[in-house]
Formats: structure tokens, C-alpha cells, sequence
């Protein structure tokens, strides 16, 4: 397959700056309002541990989409509110 739905690891953090500015005007109209660091590395440094802490706690699942043979994210994916019976 060529295709790799993960989460975010740190190494993934200049690509992922480079995807979202890419793409601020694509989102702009469904994006809820991001904080004034969100396309910081400082912010996705801390982001990117929490995103890996509430995966292992449960509580959530927020993966990018990556290509094989391109660097950097192509895509997103969240699933927030797990709840398990």
C-alpha cells in the first residue's frame, strides 16, 4: 500500500506546518478558531505529545495521512470522545 494513516511523531512536524499553511485557505471556512500558535513548532511540539498521551490514555485518535515515497502529511483524521462499554 502506498498510503500510511498514523499519528503524529515529532520528526512529522515540519510537514505538518507546511500542510496546514498550504492549506489555510482550503480549511479557513470549516476550521474551528485555532490558537495564535497553532502553525508554530513549539506549539506542535507540545500537540504532538499530547496527541500520543490521549491515544494511550483512550481518549482520543488524531492521525495524518502520509504517503510513502512524500514527506509530510497529505491528510487528517480525528475521532475524539472514545468511550469504551
Amino acid at each position: 500500500s502506498r498510503v500510511l494513516l498514523r499519528p503524529p511523531l515529532q520528526k512529522d512536524i515540519p510537514g505538518i506546518l507546511r500542510f496546514f499553511r498550504e492549506n489555510h485557505s482550503h480549511f479557513a471556512p470549516t476550521n474551528p478558531i485555532r490558537p495564535e500558535d497553532f502553525l508554530t513548532e513549539g506549539f506542535w511540539e507540545k500537540r504532538v505529545h499530547q496527541i500520543q498521551k490521549d491515544f494511550e490514555e483512550d481518549r482520543s485518535c488524531h492521525l495524518f495521512l502520509f504517503l510513502k515515497d512524500k514527506e509530510g502529511p497529505i491528510g487528517f483524521a480525528n475521532l475524539s470522545n472514545i468511550v469504551r462499554g
